[in-house]
């Protein structure tokens, strides 16, 4: 028998999952996300929240690969990669997401976010009580479309933030960190250097299932079907309901952003995840009354 070891599953290297559990045992799959760093245009990398679950990030190779296109408006990122100087300056100036606690690191700066999901509002707004400046670069049109409104108001009252619309990046540049990044006008194709203290990638995150047996059913963007969803899929094989995160294979349930829910929260995947340990439990308890 088998489990999913914290260490390894981070690459993928993930010790093959029992796919009969014996009665008295039961496994829990609570694997990360990828952040996606460079994303051709035709592949659109979005779909989950940036941060990934509470188990941690998986950090894959430093050039993300494509992903199809998860139908959501925030799709239209301003990234396109390779581009120039972003390996080179990732860590030293761009940062593939944020953490709320880094706001204060951006003190007097001119800063710069991509995206417009509601994540990338949410970073708006804190690094605006720091940062000089805070410009938001966005392919589209539009806030509205990718951002719930209360975002979109509450980012009018800053006097600090800023949007430019039908902007792509198509380079970065500084010696030992990030001092300023060229971005594009789409509609003139005008191209103009803005200095940057920062800048800050929120275009989505990648499921990484790969590595799981087939016998355990994803949607069609990678991410693990459970509970009814599962049953719902044809996957099931018990007469009995599986568990709310219980996947296809009865004993092995899964938790966190990597399981198929509208909901990708760090908060949202720590819950899950003391959940998971509770139906264990009833699954074991069951298992032993059988």
């Amino acid at each position: 028998m088998t489990r999913v070891d914290r260490t390894t599953r981070r690459r993928g290297a993930v010790a093959p999952l029992p796919l009969a559990p014996a009665p008295a045992r039961a496994w829990v799959v609570a694997t990360a996300l990828r952040i996606i760093r460079h994303v051709d245009r035709h592949h659109l990398g979005v779909g989950a929240h940036e941060v990934a679950d509470a188990t941690g990030i998986g950090q894959g190779d430093p050039v993300g690969r494509d992903v199809e296109d998860r139908g959501d408006p925030a799709a239209e990122h301003v990234v396109e990669g390779p581009i120039e100087g972003f390996d080179r300056l990732s860590g030293r100036g761009i940062f593939y997401g944020a953490a709320r606690s880094e706001a204060a690191n951006t003190h007097g700066l001119d800063i710069h976010l991509i995206g417009a999901g509601n994540s990338a509002g949410q970073a708006a707004l804190f690094f605006s009580a720091h940062a000089r400046s805070v410009t938001i670069l966005y392919r589209g049109e539009t806030l509205a479309k990718s951002m719930s409104q209360y975002l979109v108001d509450q980012l009018g009252t800053r006097a600090n933030i800023q949007v430019r619309y039908r902007t792509e990046v198509i380079a970065a540049h500084g010696d030992t960190s990030l001092e300023a990044i060229d971005v594009r006008d789409t509609a003139t194709g005008d191209t103009t250097r803005l200095e940057s203290g920062g800048l800050f990638i929120f275009i989505g995150a990648d499921a990484e299932t790969a590595w799981l047996p087939p016998e355990i059913a994803l949607d069609q963007k990678g991410y693990v079907l459970t509970g009814s969803d599962a049953r719902a899929a044809g996957r099931w094989p018990l007469d009995r309901d599986p568990y709310l995160l219980e996947t296809s294979v009865p004993g092995i349930f899964a938790c966190g952003d990597v399981r198929f829910s509208p909901v990708k929260r760090v908060a949202a995947a720590v819950g899950e995840g003391s959940m998971a340990i509770a139906f264990v439990h009833q699954y074991l308890n069951d298992a032993e009354a059988a």
